[in-house]
Formats: C-alpha cells, sequence, structure tokens
C-alpha cells in the first residue's frame, strides 16, 4: 500500500491511500472499462494534483476546475465528462451541491461524486438522486473506487 500526502491550503493534511498498481490490474471487473474523463473540481491547488494523480493511476484522463463557474464551462465543452467530482464546500456563488443540481440539468446521465470533510448530514437534507454518490474525507482509493463502481464506472482498460 502507497499513500500520498499533500498540505492543503487550509494547512490540514490529507492522506490519501493507494494499492499498488498490481493489485488495481487484478481488482478491475471482467466488464470492459467505462472510458471517457473525470471533471476534479476543487478549489485547493495541492489536493487538485493529488486527485488528478490518484485518476490518472486509475487510468482516466481528468479535467479540473478550481470553482462551480469554471466547471459548468468545463463541462458544456466536454461532452465526454463521465463523472463529476467536486468538493462540496468551495468559495464562490455556487457550493457543490448547487453544482450538481445545475450539471444535472446539462447532462442528466452524468455520474456525480460530491466529497467533503464534513459529514453529508450537516451538509443538505436532501436525498441524493441516481446517479450521484457522496463520499467523506479523509477517504482510500479503495473507497472511491468502490463509489464509482456503484455509480456504474469502472476502470478503463
Amino acid at each position: 500500500m502507497h499513500s500520498i500526502d499533500a498540505a492543503c491550503q487550509s494547512q490540514k493534511w490529507m492522506r490519501i491511500m493507494t494499492m499498488p498498481s498490481s493489485h488495481l490490474a487484478t481488482s478491475r471487473p471482467v466488464s470492459p472499462g467505462t472510458p471517457g474523463k473525470i471533471l476534479i473540481v476543487e478549489d485547493d491547488p495541492g489536493l487538485q494534483l493529488v486527485l488528478v494523480e490518484l485518476f490518472t493511476t486509475m487510468g482516466y484522463a481528468t479535467l479540473t476546475a478550481s470553482n462551480a463557474a469554471a466547471a459548468l464551462t468545463t463541462l458544456k465543452n466536454n461532452r465526454d465528462v463521465i463523472m463529476l467530482f467536486s468538493d462540496v464546500v468551495m468559495p464562490g456563488e455556487m457550493d457543490g451541491i448547487g453544482l450538481a443540481d445545475a450539471a444535472r440539468k446539462i447532462y442528466p446521465e452524468l455520474r456525480i461524486l460530491l466529497a467533503s470533510g464534513y459529514p453529508q448530514k450537516d451538509l443538505t437534507t436532501k436525498t441524493l438522486p441516481k446517479y450521484e454518490a457522496f463520499i467523506s474525507k479523509p477517504y482510500r482509493s479503495s473507497e472511491l473506487e468502490e463509489q464509482m463502481r456503484e455509480l456504474g464506472i469502472y476502470p478503463p482498460g
């Protein structure tokens, strides 16, 4: 098992645990992988880099945005985005939950995985609709992969 430590702007440390690539290769499903890009929306540049590395290691191409407005522009210009991975608490007029609602209007079938250091019950009282999931920080890469599988997304290749 490997770990990636990243200092975030908030001066908090996050450790993401990853399995060796040999384990990832054997844990992939028999069915074909899901092609497409992952749009990562994270306002902390250090954490954004860690997430790009993590999704790239899984075999995905990535796009990034640091706020909801930039994410919506990116979504409109990239029809091959299969999943929106967004922090819930972000600067600007729209948080991750608002972004998920706006993204759903553009792409009704888009898979959305929201992440936060706050418990889901403290962030929203709404039930997440179909194709949406929530993961609490800190999380392991195996937990991230499990949430993605539950959304119907499997590593490419």
